[in-house]
């Protein structure tokens, strides 16, 4: 008889000794396998949380960034970098309480670093770095100069783009649940 296990339809016999000991030997080894991704996982968003915990910091500790630092980006990105519906939102929210939001910015890649580090809130901190990466993609897309070939922009966003897919691959893999803290929360 036939039976839905897992992603495909398999035939099924109950009685099958031999089925039975390859079903568990399949299952070992798929456990293995997710145990290794989850290990991958874990040792990509320690990496990234290196960097992020070193852009937080920076920020935090310094005045450099929140007191000068921040309004000038804000305003080469208002002026060359940033897509037109996103420039008026950075300079009639942003630009006007920078240095509130710089500090705001130092504290968010503080927190990413923090939870990524220790897999506690990976989701929720994945999300702040999905929604960050995106802000930062539309304030500079335009660096390049307008009326280049479109892979001189995504050329440009180098920097940013493939934090953005790892922040989604955290976000999909649930990569604290294995390694993190977030596995022994929930155990």
């Amino acid at each position: 008889m036939w039976r839905m296990t897992g992603r495909a339809a398999r035939l099924y016999w109950p009685d099958s000794p031999l089925l039975r000991v390859a079903h568990s030997r399949n299952a070992k080894g798929d456990a293995r396998v997710k145990r290794a991704a989850d290990a991958k996982n874990h040792y990509f968003s320690a990496l990234t949380s290196v960097f992020f915990l070193l852009f937080g910091q920076y920020k935090l500790l310094g005045p450099e960034f929140a007191h000068g630092g921040f309004q000038q980006y804000l305003q080469g990105f208002i002026q060359e970098g940033a897509v037109s519906f996103y420039q008026p939102f950075l300079a009639d929210l942003i630009l006007p309480h920078a240095v509130f939001f710089g500090y705001v910015v130092g504290a968010v890649e503080m927190f990413i670093g923090i939870s990524l580090l220790l897999g506690f809130w990976v989701r929720f901190a994945s999300v702040l770095g999905i929604l960050h990466m995106l802000s930062l993609t539309l304030a500079t897309w335009w660096q390049p100069g307008r009326g280049m070939p479109v892979w001189r922009y995504f050329g440009a966003e180098l920097d940013h783009l493939p934090l953005l897919f790892l922040f989604v691959i955290f976000f999909v893999s649930d990569a604290g649940q294995e390694w993190g803290l977030d596995g022994r929360h929930v155990r």
